[in-house]
């Protein structure tokens, strides 16, 4: 875990965003590669594929797109117990996407019409002369690195039409060779292949009764000191949500001093806890 974080906090901030448009792959975030170029982009290891810091710096923000369709959620760091256990929670969920939505094979994509197509079929082209004459259809495919066929079909020896059809049915052909899914990150087939998370050893959420929220200055959940206009302390106090009431105890730092005005917001803070685990309890006793 201490691995994936350190890796996190040095590529946070970057604000990058998975996307079809990048090309890429994905690993478990043990086995993560070095950032790496291609074409002018820069790729982070598989750890950090689709994650970003979120927005409010208080949060990992998962972005996936597969044909469109974007697929989000953040993990907030008060939500999940902090930085680390809220990465691991926004891995988790990625590579659970991943699995479930693969990129398109290389196949189908290739069957696209582009918006350059003149013809109307892809990978079929028709050749003309200086006068706009067609002198020949053409099919070709790229199968690979340094792999690319093509075959031509004179008009002047199969005739306009079958030039067309011989051409057409080439491409079925050369398609046939071309195997695989669209690489969209060097990240993703890592992940993707990498055996599920058992749900046990993620980091659990925390009930909202017990989460600090960033608000808090005191570090003590549902305990705050309360301060005057020249931000001299003033109370201490503890409150609990009770059902559709808020219980509420407060302690002077001027009667009791700044110590134990908050040594005895803490216990109240218990008291009030344990009041409302009771109430709980009984609840669910009197709706058996």
């Amino acid at each position: 875990m201490d691995a994936q974080t350190d890796m996190a906090k040095s590529e946070r901030g970057t604000g990058r965003k998975s996307d079809e448009r990048a090309g890429g792959t994905s690993t478990p975030p043990q086995q993560a590669p070095a950032a790496r170029t291609s074409r002018g982009r820069v790729f982070h290891g598989a750890a950090m594929y689709g994650l970003s810091l979120g927005s409010d710096g208080r949060s990992w923000a998962v972005s996936l797109v597969r044909e469109g369709v974007c697929l989000y959620k953040s993990f907030s760091f008060s939500i999940y117990g902090g930085e680390k256990e809220a990465l691991v929670r926004a891995q988790a969920w990625r590579d659970e996407m991943v699995r479930e939505h693969p990129p398109v094979s290389r196949q189908s994509l290739a069957e696209k019409v582009r918006r350059n197509n003149k013809s109307g079929i892809p990978g079929v082209s028709c050749m003309r002369d200086a006068q706009g004459e067609p002198t020949g259809w053409i099919a070709q495919t790229h199968l690979g690195t340094g792999n690319h066929v093509s075959k031509y079909f004179g008009v002047a020896r199969f005739g306009p039409v079958e030039a067309k059809l011989l051409a057409i049915a080439e491409r079925q052909k050369q398609l046939q060779q071309m195997t695989g899914l669209r690489r969209i990150h060097p990240g993703e087939p890592l992940v993707r292949a990498a055996p599920p998370r058992p749900p046990e050893t993620l980091p659990q959420a925390v009930a909202r009764g017990a989460m600090l929220l960033s608000t808090n200055t005191s570090g003590l959940v549902g305990v705050a000191l309360m301060r005057d206009k020249k931000g001299r302390a003033r109370r201490w106090i503890a409150t609990t949500r009770l059902a559709d009431k808020q219980l509420s105890a407060s302690f002077s730092v001027l009667v009791h001093g700044y110590e134990q005005a908050k040594a005895m917001a803490i216990a109240a803070r218990a008291r009030q806890l344990q009041a409302r685990a009771e109430s709980r309890t009984g609840q669910t006793a009197a709706d058996r």
